[in-house]
């Protein structure tokens, strides 16, 4: 792929999904072998592209990768200034992705999410995690029934709607994230490699809540000590 790139002339519009290409093989790569040089060249190349594509209509994907890329570097060096320019690449991916192109949207709206979860986990700012809600929110209203990344989805939105019952304590919060994972462990059937981590947290939203009440509903506790010890069994 670096061989063909640079054999396309810049003005050639098919240069920028050649180097976007290039750009996710490396990033592939790095996470594979953890070599920091292809990450740092995968970033250049993205940053590149980006440069070159205003008016693409693949921008919002190009713009999501970069973000990624980033967040990786980020990940690897703890650099916050990666964090900040990952949230402003995402945040530009959701402006310009279309809101008739489904798949696309979710995508970057997805992305979006994670990064904002990410700073909210490192510099625990609480803007960080409402907005990741909202956002995660988004994502589970627009994914499609048949999306394979749903139950991703909703998990994220669970954990997110959890953590901030355990700083807020506002039993609504615990209570959607628990009607969101019954919701997801009914969509995923026995086997489903997704099924153990929403049991998981599940079992952990439930009992969360037992705790916040008091014992005022015993079967959540029991209920949520059954699906740890489940989930424990299964993992054996």
């Amino acid at each position: 792929l670096s061989r063909v790139a640079d054999l396309v002339p810049e003005e050639n519009p098919g240069r920028a999904d050649i180097l976007n290409s290039l750009g996710a093989s490396l990033m592939i790569r790095f996470e594979s072998l953890g070599n920091i040089e292809g990450i740092e060249n995968s970033i250049h190349i993205f940053r590149r592209v980006v440069q070159l594509t205003d008016g693409y209509h693949n921008k919002p994907e190009y713009l999501s990768n970069f973000s990624f890329a980033l967040k990786l570097r980020f990940d690897r060096l703890d650099d916050s200034k990666d964090l900040d320019d990952s949230i402003e690449m995402s945040s530009r991916a959701v402006e310009l992705a279309p809101d008739d192109n489904g798949p696309i949207k979710v995508h970057c709206l997805n992305n979006f999410g994670m990064v904002l979860s990410c700073r909210f986990q490192y510099l625990g700012n609480m803007e960080d995690l409402h907005r990741s809600i909202e956002v995660f929110t988004q994502v589970v209203e627009l994914a499609q029934d048949g999306d394979p990344q749903k139950l991703c989805f909703i998990n994220n939105l669970a954990s997110e709607l959890a953590s901030r019952f355990h700083f807020h304590k506002d039993i609504v919060d615990i209570n959607r994230a628990i009607e969101l994972l019954y919701l997801a462990d009914s969509l995923a059937p026995d086997g489903h490699p997704e099924k153990p981590p929403h049991l998981m947290t599940l079992g952990r939203a439930l009992i969360a809540r037992w705790g916040h009440i008091s014992g005022l509903d015993d079967y959540a506790l029991s209920r949520g000590t059954h699906i740890l010890r489940g989930r424990i069994v299964a993992m054996k």
